[in-house]
């Protein structure tokens, strides 16, 4: 019985998050999808939730600054601090950019450079 009580809980809460929300949500989700694709070692890759994000006239942007906890696994096997930003679709869905570190590591073939 308990569970189901949960499980009711868990669905109200899921029903009452706002339109954007779930849009950062789907954004961040797709981020750490091509962060890990990134990565040299992506078990090892630790994503934090962003600490910045915004919607703007290209997407959601989400960022992680260093010092953020975002982190890579260097051939050396190291955990080296990161920084990224990741700009995706209004609807989060679909990762238009990913920058790491400074260097772009994916643009989407139909997005113009800057």
């Amino acid at each position: 019985m308990k569970q189901w009580i949960v499980l009711a809980a868990v669905m109200l809460a899921a029903g009452c998050t706002s339109k954007e929300e779930r849009a950062y949500q789907q954004a961040f989700a797709s981020c750490s999808a091509k962060l890990k694709d990134a990565a040299k070692n992506p078990s090892s890759a630790r994503i934090p939730p962003a600490t910045e994000r915004e919607v703007s006239g290209r997407g959601i942007e989400l960022w992680w600054s260093k010092g953020s906890g975002l982190a890579f696994m260097n051939g050396f096997g190291a955990m080296l601090d990161s920084s990224s930003m990741c700009i995706t679709s209004t609807d989060g869905t679909m990762v238009r950019e990913l920058i790491i570190d400074g260097a772009t590591v994916y643009q989407h073939p139909f997005v113009r450079s800057r």
